[in-house]
C-alpha cells in the first residue's frame, strides 16, 4: 500500500541522509553547523510529508515534524562523536529514528498498543545490537 512504500522510502532517505551528512563533515571538512542546519530542513520536510502520508493533519504533523526533526538534530551531534565509520553512524541513526517516528505515528493515530511497542523495542535492539557488534571502532 502506499503507507508502506512510504515507510520504505522515507528509511531510505533518512539513512542517505545521515550517511552523506557525516561524509560531508569527516571527507569534505565542511564545518559542522552548515551540515546540521540543512539536515534539519530536509528532516523537517521528511517527516512532514511522511505523517501527511500516514493521514495525520497538519497542526499536529507540524508540532510532531518538529519534535522530531530537533531530537535527529541530537542524535546525528553525538552520533558524529562516536569512533566508528559514517555508515555505522547512519545505521545506528536511521533505526533509532525510524522507531521514534513510528511510536510517534502510532500513538497520533490511537493505535499504539503493548504488541507495538514490543515489536518496535525488539526490531531496533537486534538491529542496533547487530550493528554495534559487528562494527569497527577506530
Amino acid at each position: 500500500s502506499y503507507e508502506n512504500i512510504v515507510n520504505v522510502i522515507t528509511v531510505f532517505l533518512l539513512y542517505l541522509l545521515a550517511l552523506n551528512g557525516s561524509a560531508f563533515i569527516i571527507f569534505l571538512g565542511i564545518q559542522p553547523w552548515i551540515v546540521f542546519v540543512s539536515f534539519a530542513i530536509m528532516v523537517l520536510a521528511i517527516a512532514v510529508v511522511y505523517f501527511e502520508a500516514h493521514s495525520i493533519v497538519f497542526p499536529k504533523n507540524f508540532f510532531l515534524a518538529v519534535l522530531i526533526t530537533l531530537l535527529a538534530q541530537e542524535f546525528f551531534w553525538v552520533l558524529n562523536i562516536l569512533p566508528v565509520s559514517f555508515p555505522v553512524i547512519a545505521i545506528i541513526f536511521t533505526t533509532i529514528l525510524y522507531f521514534i517516528v513510528s511510536i510517534f505515528r502510532f500513538y497520533i493515530l490511537r493505535q499504539l498498543n503493548r504488541i507495538i511497542w514490543k515489536r518496535y523495542i525488539m526490531l531496533t535492539f537486534f538491529v542496533l545490537i547487530i550493528t554495534i557488534f559487528t562494527a569497527r571502532w577506530n
